[in-house]
Protein backbone atom coordinates (compact mmCIF):
# COMPACT_ATOMS: atom_id res chain seq x y z
CA UNK A 1 0.00 0.00 0.00
CA UNK A 2 1.32 3.45 -0.92
CA UNK A 3 0.55 7.06 -0.50
CA UNK A 4 -1.12 8.86 2.49
CA UNK A 5 -2.58 6.14 4.53
CA UNK A 6 -5.69 9.24 4.01
CA UNK A 7 -5.68 8.08 0.40
CA UNK A 8 -6.55 4.08 1.82
CA UNK A 9 -9.84 4.73 3.51
CA UNK A 10 -11.44 7.65 1.20
CA UNK A 11 -12.20 11.35 1.51
CA UNK A 12 -14.54 11.13 4.50
CA UNK A 13 -12.68 10.67 7.98
CA UNK A 14 -15.40 8.92 10.63
CA UNK A 15 -14.62 9.80 14.60
CA UNK A 16 -13.06 6.77 15.15
CA UNK A 17 -9.39 5.70 16.21
CA UNK A 18 -8.63 5.14 12.25
CA UNK A 19 -10.17 8.13 11.40
CA UNK A 20 -8.01 9.99 14.02
CA UNK A 21 -5.04 8.53 12.41
CA UNK A 22 -5.70 9.60 9.12
CA UNK A 23 -6.34 13.34 9.44
CA UNK A 24 -3.30 15.60 7.63
CA UNK A 25 -4.09 18.47 9.94
CA UNK A 26 -3.34 19.05 13.52
CA UNK A 27 -6.36 21.18 13.96
CA UNK A 28 -8.40 19.33 12.01
CA UNK A 29 -7.59 16.08 14.23
CA UNK A 30 -8.22 18.51 17.11
CA UNK A 31 -11.59 19.08 15.90
CA UNK A 32 -12.17 15.51 15.22
CA UNK A 33 -10.37 14.09 18.87
CA UNK A 34 -13.39 16.06 20.27
CA UNK A 35 -16.69 14.33 18.95
CA UNK A 36 -14.69 10.64 18.61
CA UNK A 37 -15.99 7.97 20.68
CA UNK A 38 -13.71 5.32 20.47
CA UNK A 39 -15.42 1.84 20.78
CA UNK A 40 -14.05 -1.18 23.06
CA UNK A 41 -12.75 -3.66 21.06
CA UNK A 42 -11.54 -0.55 18.18
CA UNK A 43 -7.26 -0.77 19.23
CA UNK A 44 -7.40 -4.21 19.29
CA UNK A 45 -8.71 -4.43 15.60
CA UNK A 46 -6.38 -1.58 14.13
CA UNK A 47 -3.24 -3.70 16.15
CA UNK A 48 -4.49 -6.93 14.27
CA UNK A 49 -4.61 -5.14 10.91
CA UNK A 50 -1.39 -3.62 11.35
CA UNK A 51 0.40 -7.05 12.47
CA UNK A 52 -1.36 -8.85 9.43
CA UNK A 53 -0.13 -5.98 6.94
CA UNK A 54 -3.46 -4.88 6.31
CA UNK A 55 -2.50 -0.97 7.18
CA UNK A 56 0.04 0.81 5.99
CA UNK A 57 1.27 1.15 9.72
CA UNK A 58 4.33 -1.26 11.26
CA UNK A 59 3.38 -1.73 15.58
CA UNK A 60 5.38 -1.45 18.65
CA UNK A 61 3.60 -2.02 21.92
CA UNK A 62 5.14 -1.37 25.68
CA UNK A 63 3.60 -2.33 28.89
CA UNK A 64 5.14 -1.59 32.09
CA UNK A 65 4.30 -0.67 35.62
CA UNK A 66 5.60 2.36 36.74
CA UNK A 67 6.20 2.67 40.63
CA UNK A 68 7.33 5.89 41.65
CA UNK A 69 10.69 6.16 43.90
CA UNK A 70 9.50 7.05 47.07
CA UNK A 71 7.37 4.52 47.51
CA UNK A 72 9.84 1.57 46.63
CA UNK A 73 10.47 -0.09 49.24
CA UNK A 74 14.04 -0.59 51.16
CA UNK A 75 15.81 -2.64 53.25
CA UNK A 76 14.76 -0.37 56.08
CA UNK A 77 11.34 -0.87 55.37
CA UNK A 78 11.20 -4.57 55.23
CA UNK A 79 13.24 -4.52 58.26
CA UNK A 80 11.17 -2.91 60.34
CA UNK A 81 8.11 -5.27 58.98
CA UNK A 82 10.32 -8.22 60.40
CA UNK A 83 10.87 -6.11 64.15
CA UNK A 84 7.06 -5.51 64.54
CA UNK A 85 5.10 -7.43 67.39
CA UNK A 86 2.05 -8.77 65.63
CA UNK A 87 -0.98 -6.60 66.68
CA UNK A 88 1.16 -3.20 67.36
CA UNK A 89 2.74 -1.81 64.41
CA UNK A 90 5.93 0.51 65.22
CA UNK A 91 5.98 3.54 63.34
CA UNK A 92 8.63 2.62 60.86
CA UNK A 93 6.50 -0.29 60.43
CA UNK A 94 3.05 2.06 59.68
CA UNK A 95 5.36 3.85 57.29
CA UNK A 96 5.97 0.82 55.34
CA UNK A 97 2.71 -0.32 55.17
CA UNK A 98 1.63 3.13 54.16
CA UNK A 99 3.68 3.41 51.50
CA UNK A 100 2.24 0.10 50.01
CA UNK A 101 -1.11 1.40 50.17
CA UNK A 102 -0.36 4.75 48.49
CA UNK A 103 1.32 2.60 45.65
CA UNK A 104 -1.82 1.52 44.79
CA UNK A 105 -3.19 5.38 44.15
CA UNK A 106 0.02 6.64 42.69
CA UNK A 107 1.29 3.78 40.31
CA UNK A 108 0.93 3.29 36.72
CA UNK A 109 0.42 0.29 34.75
CA UNK A 110 1.10 2.16 31.52
CA UNK A 111 0.17 0.81 28.09
CA UNK A 112 1.33 2.27 24.97
CA UNK A 113 1.05 0.97 21.14
CA UNK A 114 3.27 2.46 18.22
CA UNK A 115 1.97 2.77 14.66
CA UNK A 116 4.55 3.92 12.49
CA UNK A 117 5.58 3.94 8.30
CA UNK A 118 9.24 1.99 7.78
CA UNK A 119 10.47 5.52 7.22
CA UNK A 120 8.86 6.98 10.88
CA UNK A 121 7.88 9.72 8.43
CA UNK A 122 4.16 9.24 10.06
CA UNK A 123 3.47 7.65 13.04
CA UNK A 124 0.70 7.41 16.11
CA UNK A 125 1.22 7.00 19.34
CA UNK A 126 -1.90 5.74 21.68
CA UNK A 127 -1.64 4.94 25.22
CA UNK A 128 -3.41 4.96 28.42
CA UNK A 129 -3.02 3.43 32.12
CA UNK A 130 -5.23 1.81 34.55
CA UNK A 131 -6.52 5.23 36.13
CA UNK A 132 -7.40 6.73 32.60
CA UNK A 133 -9.41 3.23 32.17
CA UNK A 134 -11.11 3.87 34.95
CA UNK A 135 -14.93 4.95 35.14
CA UNK A 136 -14.61 6.59 38.57
CA UNK A 137 -12.74 9.57 40.22
CA UNK A 138 -10.99 9.70 36.43
CA UNK A 139 -9.11 13.41 35.67
CA UNK A 140 -11.12 13.54 32.46
CA UNK A 141 -14.28 14.88 32.78
CA UNK A 142 -15.50 12.87 29.84
CA UNK A 143 -14.28 9.47 31.69
CA UNK A 144 -12.92 6.46 30.42
CA UNK A 145 -10.25 7.65 27.47
CA UNK A 146 -7.06 7.25 25.96
CA UNK A 147 -4.32 9.74 24.61
CA UNK A 148 -2.88 9.97 20.84
CA UNK A 149 -0.16 11.90 19.95
CA UNK A 150 0.94 11.61 16.35
CA UNK A 151 3.09 12.85 13.59
CA UNK A 152 1.05 16.46 13.38
CA UNK A 153 3.05 17.95 16.08
CA UNK A 154 5.90 20.19 14.73
CA UNK A 155 7.99 19.52 17.91
CA UNK A 156 7.99 15.17 17.66
CA UNK A 157 9.46 12.70 16.19
CA UNK A 158 8.59 9.03 15.90
CA UNK A 159 11.57 7.97 18.20
CA UNK A 160 12.05 10.65 21.09
CA UNK A 161 8.52 10.19 21.76
CA UNK A 162 8.79 6.41 21.87
CA UNK A 163 11.76 6.60 24.03
CA UNK A 164 10.16 9.61 26.00
CA UNK A 165 6.81 6.95 26.66
CA UNK A 166 9.28 4.07 27.71
CA UNK A 167 11.23 5.58 30.72
CA UNK A 168 10.85 7.44 33.85
CA UNK A 169 7.12 8.76 34.34
CA UNK A 170 5.58 10.06 30.90
CA UNK A 171 3.60 13.29 30.47
CA UNK A 172 3.29 13.63 27.10
CA UNK A 173 2.42 16.97 26.92
CA UNK A 174 -0.10 18.30 24.37
CA UNK A 175 -1.59 14.67 23.76
CA UNK A 176 -5.21 14.47 22.87
CA UNK A 177 -7.58 12.92 25.55
CA UNK A 178 -9.97 10.77 23.00
CA UNK A 179 -13.49 9.30 24.85
CA UNK A 180 -12.82 5.31 24.96
CA UNK A 181 -16.59 3.26 26.18
CA UNK A 182 -14.86 0.12 27.43
CA UNK A 183 -18.56 -0.95 28.61
CA UNK A 184 -19.79 -0.91 25.07
CA UNK A 185 -20.81 -4.68 23.92
CA UNK A 186 -17.65 -5.94 21.60
CA UNK A 187 -18.74 -5.49 17.36
CA UNK A 188 -18.39 -8.83 15.25
CA UNK A 189 -15.94 -7.83 12.92
CA UNK A 190 -13.83 -10.39 10.62
CA UNK A 191 -10.55 -11.09 11.75
CA UNK A 192 -7.55 -11.18 9.53
CA UNK A 193 -7.14 -14.56 8.16
CA UNK A 194 -3.77 -15.01 9.84
CA UNK A 195 -0.92 -12.58 11.79
CA UNK A 196 2.18 -12.06 10.85
CA UNK A 197 4.39 -11.62 13.70
CA UNK A 198 7.35 -8.57 12.40
CA UNK A 199 10.62 -7.67 14.65
CA UNK A 200 10.57 -4.58 15.94
CA UNK A 201 12.72 -2.03 14.22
Amino acid sequence: MSGHPKDAVGDDIPPTLLGLMCCRRKSDLKKLAQRTVIARDEPANIILAALSGGLPWLHQRHHRNFTPEHLEWGEKDFAAIRESKPGKASPPAQKAMNKTMSMFNERRLLNGHLFYTPDLSNWHLIYFDQRDYSDRDNHWTQGSHLHFINYLWPQRDAQSTWDEFRSGNPMMRGSLHVAWRKNEPLRAQPQPASVAERESP
